[in-house]
């Protein structure tokens, strides 16, 4: 083409669609065309007055759905590059959906960017932390060290990365840009400092500390002023949770002889535990409203087996009697990650075999347990799929699997029903803790 935008390659160039997902009458097309979006009665703002509106069609209105994707991918990552944000977009949008595409035209319709996986890999030699496209393409190490430095904590924005590095002695926390520029060392105690936690606005990180005694949960701003302990307990406490929604921390405490799960305000006041079970408990995750959490429990079984039961729990303290909803059928669930959308759990579990032992499979289950679907068959060459988690759009999921050629783990996606399973990484090292870049 010899206009614009088409003419520059580095334009992202839109075609127009309707409601029915039919090629607008009006709208451009061929293979200068890089994606569709809706652009026919497409509710504007009128020059009438400021808060009259005005249905209005062409690709002017569907390039806008466009521009805003991009610029959502780009407060995120500042420094990529057209053809990457390009990319991100194309990749992940609904291929064979227009009905009519004009000839040469890409049959994709918006979704939503790709957003990026980050990951720590052994691949150099020690721990090192990686980010990668939702594809595999373009794995970066954006840690640099000689030192131990993981896992990867995003903050909910998707612009900056927490993590623990102990580059400087016993372990700090450390900030840097989602690209690993502006690189950030927040604490700088002789003791452990571990396990961040970002606020849901971002501008605040948890994390625990031995350098009161024993491990205590500290909160302090994103740039590591005002750093304070906020648990003060004779026992450990462990794993700080940020709630996505409320000034709550969720935390793991051993103060009543078992390994049990509490939310507290931000500040440390109101310290709830959330069940009376005489179980130990691990592996927290908010519910996206933040009412609810999800976790495993374990207990030894009358065999002295090892079980995981998964439970779902009001963040209130109001189900102290509840009981899990995967209760004991043989063999174990563990790891529950929420959907996007609070429907649907993921798990890891061996219930297929009816014993806590066995390849570790990927299952969904709806949040009072019913529904039960198992996602992952795996082969005789891999011990287990784990560390599963669901991308922000809830259309796929990330996860590890023992899948090298020396069981080290090795990271794959796969669509949410199971379909189109993709490994991402191949390398004799471990890369573990795959984790989406909140978009």
């Amino acid at each position: 083409s010899l206009h614009s935008p088409a003419r520059v390659a580095d334009a992202i160039t839109v075609a127009a669609t309707d409601s029915n997902d039919n090629q607008a009458f009006f709208s451009n097309f061929g293979s200068v065309v890089d994606i569709y979006a809706p652009g026919v009665e497409i509710v504007s703002a009128h020059s009438v007055d400021d808060t009259a509106t005005f249905p209005r069609s062409g690709t002017s209105s569907a390039a806008p759905f466009v521009a805003g994707t991009a610029a959502r991918y780009l407060s995120a990552n500042p420094n990529e590059s057209p053809a990457a944000v390009s990319r991100a977009i194309t990749s992940n949008a609904t291929p064979g959906r227009v009905i009519n595409a004009g000839l040469g035209s890409p049959n994709l319709v918006l979704f939503k960017p790709n957003s990026k996986i980050a990951f720590s890999s052994q691949r150099d030699g020690n721990w090192e932390l990686y980010v990668m496209d939702a594809d595999g393409s373009n794995q970066k190490n954006i840690s640099l060290h000689t030192a131990k430095d993981l896992p990867v904590v995003w903050s909910p924005d998707g612009r900056k990365i927490a993590f623990q590095s102990n580059r400087t002695g016993a372990g700090d926390i450390y900030v840097m840009n989602s690209d690993g520029s502006g690189m950030t060392r927040l604490t700088t105690s002789t003791y452990a400092d571990q396990a961040p936690t970002w606020s849901p606005d971002s501008q605040k990180i948890a994390f625990i500390s031995k350098r009161d005694g024993n491990f205590d949960v500290f909160v302090m701003n994103a740039d590591g002023t005002n750093q304070v302990n906020v648990t003060r307990t004779a026992s450990p406490e462990y794993d700080p949770m940020w709630s996505p929604t409320e000034n709550k921390i969720a935390f793991r405490s051993y103060r009543d002889g078992l390994t049990k799960h509490y939310v507290m305000n931000a500040d440390g006041t109101n310290q709830i535990r959330l069940t009376g079970a005489r179980v130990d408990e691990n592996y927290l995750d908010w519910s996206p409203d933040g009412q609810k959490v999800a976790f495993a429990s374990y207990f030894y079984t009358p065999s002295y087996e090892e079980h995981y039961d998964v439970w779902v729990v009001n963040a209130d303290g109001s189900g102290a009697n509840a009981l899990p909803i995967t209760p004991y059928y043989g063999g174990g669930d563990f790891e529950p990650d929420w959907s996007p959308d609070g429907k649907t759990l993921v798990m890891g579990s061996t219930r297929y075999n009816g014993s806590p032992y066995g390849f570790t499979e990927i299952y969904t289950i709806n949040p009072d347990g019913s529904n039960p679907l198992r996602l992952s068959f795996s082969s005789l060459q891999s011990m287990g799929n784990v560390g599963v988690q669901w991308s922000p759009g809830g259309d796929r999921m990330v996860f590890m699997r023992d899948a090298g050629s020396n069981y080290n783990y090795e990271i794959f996606i796969i669509n949410a029903d199971g379909s189109n399973q993709l490994r991402l990484t191949t390398n004799a090292a471990q890369d573990y803790d795959p984790t989406w870049q909140p978009m």
